[in-house]
C-alpha cells in the first residue's frame, strides 16, 4: 500500500500541474503513475522475490531490460500527451508564471 500511494501522491501532483496550465482535467497522468505502481509491485513479486542466490545472466538481464522499455514505450504516451496538447505549457507554476509576465512590464 505504500508504493501505492506515493505512485498516488505523485499522480495527484502531476495532475494538478496539468490542471493549473492546462485548466482540464484528462486523469492520463493518474493512470500512467497508478500503473506504474501495479506494474511495480508485480515486478517485485514476480522477478525479485522468487530470486534464488544465483546470479542473474546476461540474457536474463537483457530481457527484463527489454520488458521494461516494452513496458515504458506504451505507457509513456499518458505522461507526454497532456502537455503536448497545451502549446502555452511551461514549467514554471502559474504564480511563478504571473509573476514572471508582470514583472516583464516593468523592464
Amino acid at each position: 500500500m505504500g508504493v501505492l500511494s506515493a505512485f498516488g501522491i505523485s499522480a495527484s501532483l502531476h495532475e494538478y500541474l496539468i490542471i493549473a496550465n492546462a485548466y482540464t482535467w484528462t486523469g492520463e497522468h493518474f493512470f500512467f503513475f497508478m500503473t506504474h505502481g501495479v506494474i511495480f509491485i508485480l515486478w517485485e513479486v514476480v522477478f525479485i522475490s522468487n530470486k534464488s542466490k544465483n546470479e542473474n545472466t546476461m540474457i536474463e538481464k537483457f530481457l527484463k531490460w527489454v520488458l521494461f522499455l516494452i513496458i515504458n514505450l506504451i505507457l509513456l504516451p499518458a505522461l507526454i500527451e497532456p502537455s503536448m496538447r497545451n502549446f502555452d505549457f511551461s514549467d514554471i507554476s502559474s504564480i511563478s508564471k504571473n509573476f514572471v509576465d508582470y514583472s516583464r512590464l516593468w523592464l
